[in-house]
């Protein structure tokens, strides 16, 4: 990659035409077998992560005119769109606070302790967006309604996410809802697959809004959506030995420097905190053409009380040529350490 080159890679996996199932009908029963199997517990597929929570809460009942659910500060604006049909999103606890969402950021897992003990004394639910990797041992936080598994940041699919819950009518809700079919699913489906080509890293547009937050409309998708998310299944094992190649070399060179997620069975990404003023970071980034942004960082993981810290993002993207991010790595060890790394308390 030269230096100064503007096309910088994905931080998730690029979809191609071999990752469909062309042929044949896979059914969202086909897909809760093989995530079962493969994660040793019950798992119900799902759409996306935003359609699970926003089943959610219509199952629970939830009204945007006099209902809040608390979020993170972090949380994208196209999730809240989507949330904001069902419940208004709030970023601070109030007297019709209903539920709380919290996100495992990065796959670094939220301290969920401290928050089933604030919902459990004011007598509400709470789930779980992880959107960021699958971990080595899937479980449901204490007290946690239901665990949403983002599927479309690790593997190469559009679309896609598994639920685990103990609450039985939920996953029954969440069945009956996937039974549905929309057109809107096929037009969602054609704007996912032109954004999942972009060149940019964090590039916003009127097509990527709309389609995100069309996601609720779209019901149980398509037999492609469907086959795309069988298919990646199908091949977990070899990414998830890509990812924790990766986070070795990682661990290896720069493992005072970064947070190792807890999602280490197939991962996203891992942050980095770089030397003081980042700037010869960012060169490191671009150099190997990849995303030199910094981006704020719960290294508490407490959605009640964040403590943000700025770093990099280290993509485990598998379709990264191999050469490029063990370039990267590879020079980013070279810089000099901190003076004071801002991860010391949080590990």
């Amino acid at each position: 990659m030269s230096r100064g080159q503007e096309a910088y890679y994905p931080m998730e996996p690029r979809v191609g035409i071999g990752d469909y199932r062309p042929l044949g009908r896979t059914t969202w029963d086909d897909i809760d077998r093989k995530a079962s199997e493969l994660l040793g517990r019950e798992c119900v597929g799902v759409p996306s992560v935003r359609v699970g929570m926003c089943w959610t809460l219509e199952h629970l009942g939830y009204s945007r005119h006099s209902d809040h659910v608390l979020v993170p500060k972090f949380m994208g604006r196209c999730i809240l769109n989507s949330l904001n049909r069902y419940a208004m999103p709030v970023e601070g606890l109030t007297s019709e606070t209903r539920a709380v969402i919290a996100v495992h950021q990065y796959g670094l897992r939220q301290r969920l302790e401290l928050i089933e003990e604030e919902c459990a004394s004011r007598g509400i639910p709470y789930m779980e967006d992880s959107p960021y990797g699958l971990e080595s041992r899937e479980e449901l936080g204490p007290g946690s309604l239901a665990k949403f598994i983002g599927l479309g940041k690790i593997l190469p699919v559009l679309k896609g996410a598994l639920t685990i819950s103990q609450d039985r009518s939920l996953l029954a809700f969440i069945k009956y809802k996937r039974q549905g079919s929309s057109l809107w699913s096929w037009a969602v489906l054609g704007a996912m697959a032109i954004l999942r080509r972009r060149r940019k890293v964090g590039s916003y547009s009127a097509l990527a809004d709309t389609a995100y937050e069309m996601y609720v409309e779209c019901k149980g998708d398509n037999m492609w959506l469907r086959g795309n998310v069988l298919r990646a299944l199908e091949r977990l094992d070899s990414l998830g030995s890509e990812t924790r190649r990766r986070l070795s070399n990682i661990e290896d060179r720069i493992g005072d420097r970064v947070l190792i997620p807890d999602a280490r069975h197939v991962g996203y990404v891992v942050p980095y905190f770089p030397e003081d003023g980042a700037s010869q970071s960012r060169e490191v980034f671009r150099t190997y053409g990849f995303d030199p942004a910094l981006y704020h960082i719960d290294v508490d993981r407490n959605m009640f009380c964040p403590r943000y810290e700025m770093g990099h993002l280290i993509p485990l993207n598998p379709r990264i040529p191999y050469r490029q991010f063990e370039g990267l790595v590879r020079d980013l060890a070279a810089l000099a350490p901190m003076r004071a790394s801002p991860i010391r308390s949080a590990l």
